[in-house]
């Protein structure tokens, strides 16, 4: 994670939804067979290469989100925090499942008809950009501003909580 330290958040977050945008759209090469009669390249490396690049990408969007998740989360409840934040993964992965399967029933895609094929690879990376809808909930900074922030609240917290017990404590002995 050290060479994304200080690459802000929604910076990062922006460059990978777009590469990822620009690489869903490599199958239409694929099912139009564009990739032989232009490229002459094989149907292998396509598939290969574009599946291995997409899971790279997605694994870092993932690495910043855990390393800002585990900086933050409160002591003695880590373990916790990482099984819901994978449970969420995995619920996902499966809604996942179902809405591709329910978007290829739409388009009348079954395992004898890829007529729609390009038209449904076209809609699900357009879909894809909804995504960038999100970007303003991200934080403005990067991993170190946000743990440092996130110390600074948590430092104040404690002097305003000190603070509390020291007054408590006074009026008690009044």
């Amino acid at each position: 994670w050290i060479c994304f330290r200080n690459t802000r958040f929604r910076k990062m977050y922006l460059f990978i939804i777009l590469i990822s945008f620009v690489l869903s759209l490599v199958p239409i090469v694929l099912v139009e067979g564009w990739n032989k009669k232009y490229l002459h390249v094989s149907d292998l490396f396509f598939v290969v290469g574009d599946d291995v690049i997409l899971a790279l990408l997605g694994q870092l969007s993932l690495l910043p989100l855990l390393i800002l998740v585990a900086q933050m989360t409160p002591p003695n409840i880590e373990a916790s925090t990482y099984s819901a934040f994978v449970s969420i993964l995995n619920i996902s992965s499966i809604i996942c499942g179902y809405l591709s399967s329910g978007t290829a029933h739409l388009f009348n895609i079954d395992q004898d008809n890829f007529d729609q094929l390009t038209n449904l690879i076209l809609f699900c990376s357009g879909f894809s950009l909804v995504s960038l809808c999100l970007l303003p909930i991200l934080p403005k900074g990067n991993i170190n501003e946000v743990i440092l922030e996130k110390k600074r609240i948590a430092g104040l917290d404690k002097k305003r909580k000190r603070k509390i017990e020291e007054d408590e404590e006074e009026e008690e002995g009044d």
